[in-house]
């Protein structure tokens, strides 16, 4: 009878996630990434600082999803920007410097982070807690010198059948050439990673913005 009832529970939560996964649209970011957004999605192209900042923002009741992409670098121009990484123990670093600086500016607590793999690339997530739940989960990840960070928030906790959705409908472009590492040599490197210098703090200040102003409509 138990085991019935197991399986009963485990197809009604199935279902749950298949209705839900037959409202959701996919959604071009750029020609480097698409994503599935539950509602229509709403775009702010803006220049923050002197970088170029693209937003999306997609609410469903009190789910909130946050894709943020900035630029690093001139799109024309090859290896210019020292705080890019050389390999991948530098892109390491430097997820690992940027995800440390921007849960020290959240108002929550890091519950679990680490490096994990998306369509052969390297990226690197975070996931928050308030007092008593899960409410964030960010992934970042670097592709042609643009810093996507792709967020999934709810302030009573976070679904985990919408959130297995929205991240695994990334899809990264085969079409076209993507690298991870464009920084100079050694010898032109200012030593300053990624999570140390100003699009960190512009993509904090984005998040905190969507965040409160969610809150304060409910």
């Amino acid at each position: 009878m138990k085991k019935i009832l197991v399986f009963f529970l485990l197809f009604l939560v199935s279902q749950v996630a298949i209705s839900q996964n037959e409202n959701w649209e996919s959604y071009e970011i750029d020609s480097i990434i698409s994503l599935e957004f539950p509602n229509e999605i709403s775009l702010k192209d803006t220049i923050a600082k002197g970088l170029p900042l693209k937003i999306f923002v997609s609410q469903n009741n009190d789910d909130l999803f946050i894709v943020q992409k900035i630029l690093y670098g001139e799109e024309n121009i090859v290896t210019n920007y020292s705080e890019l990484p050389l390999d991948l123990e530098d892109l390491n670093k430097s997820y690992k410097e940027f995800t440390k600086s921007y849960a020290k500016e959240m108002p929550y607590s890091i519950k679990d982070q680490g490096e994990i793999k998306q369509n052969d690339f390297h990226g690197y997530y975070i996931i928050q807690t308030d007092s008593e739940r899960i409410v964030n989960y960010t992934k970042f990840i670097l592709l042609n010198k643009n810093m996507y960070s792709i967020s999934y928030f709810n302030k009573n906790g976070i679904n985990e059948a919408v959130k297995e959705i929205f991240f695994s409908s990334l899809i990264i472009s085969s079409n076209i050439e993507i690298s991870q590492f464009e920084g100079r040599s050694l010898s032109y490197r200012t030593g300053h990673l990624i999570g140390s210098n100003l699009p960190l703090i512009i993509i904090i200040s984005i998040f905190l913005y969507f965040i409160y102003r969610k809150i304060k409509k409910n």
